[in-house]
């Protein structure tokens, strides 16, 4: 298994359609930066001991925590934060789960079938949504998730080991998207077993093409990085299948 031919043949691949695999790619990725916490710019008015403005040359001080909290209006503005912070995180939780997984886990069953030279339009990514295998995806995908989060709680290096462990549980998901849990974690764990620091390897080669992409505040990133990335992740899991047949 070659990185550079694993890369040669995902180029290969999107040349047949670059443009859909640049929307699909796209729309695999736009739940990772979709959605953010709001912020906002409170203005505190704290009280003064002096009448008069204080004056420029005065050093600043921090104020204390009883300041802060004697402007009665700074309680709930706090609360009306932490309650929107709150309900954001949980609807994009919840969108993540039972939409975004599942047009990941649809764009990829693209790219298989764009590697394959089967039939493949952007409408892939939505086709779990209508034979309502949906819900199995978002079980699969959140319990990868919560152990990938359990792990990482011990450390860092174990949760890190987890992500590749179950690389390629999308990819399965893809191919069936019934399967249980149980099943396809195992699977993901027989595919990946001796090849989880080969996926760290491919990763790490896209980190000059990252670069670029930061460097062009995400367009090439868009544009070419993300659907050349996703490409070569479906050719490291095809060889890995074909190996296992």
């Amino acid at each position: 298994m070659n990185n550079s031919i694993l890369k040669a043949n995902a180029r290969k691949n999107m040349q047949k359609n670059h443009w859909i695999c640049v929307a699909v790619a796209f729309l695999m990725t736009m739940g990772a930066s979709g959605f953010s916490v709001p912020t906002y710019n409170f203005t505190f008015n704290f009280p003064s001991n002096s009448p008069s403005e204080t004056l420029p040359s005065q050093p600043f001080e921090m104020p204390s925590f009883e300041n802060i909290f004697s402007d009665p209006a700074i309680v709930p503005m706090f609360i009306m934060f932490g309650i929107v912070a709150f309900v954001t995180i949980i609807i994009s939780t919840i969108l993540k789960i039972f939409v975004f997984n599942t047009m990941t886990v649809g764009g990829s069953r693209f790219f298989l079938k764009l590697r394959k030279n089967h039939p493949a339009e952007i409408s892939e990514v939505f086709t779990n949504f209508k034979d309502k295998t949906f819900l199995n995806i978002a079980k699969v995908t959140f319990m990868r998730d919560l152990q990938v989060v359990l792990y990482s709680f011990l450390f860092i290096i174990p949760g890190i080991i987890k992500i590749f462990q179950y690389f390629a549980v999308e990819y399965i998901l893809a191919l069936r998207p019934d399967i249980t849990a149980s099943e396809a974690l195992d699977l993901s764990k027989k595919l990946m077993k001796g090849n989880k620091l080969k996926a760290f390897v491919l990763d790490l080669a896209f980190i000059h093409w990252l670069i670029l992409s930061w460097l062009t505040l995400g367009l090439f990133g868009y544009l070419y990085v993300t659907p050349y990335y996703e490409a070569t992740h479906i050719e490291f899991f095809s060889s890995l299948r074909e190996e296992a047949i």
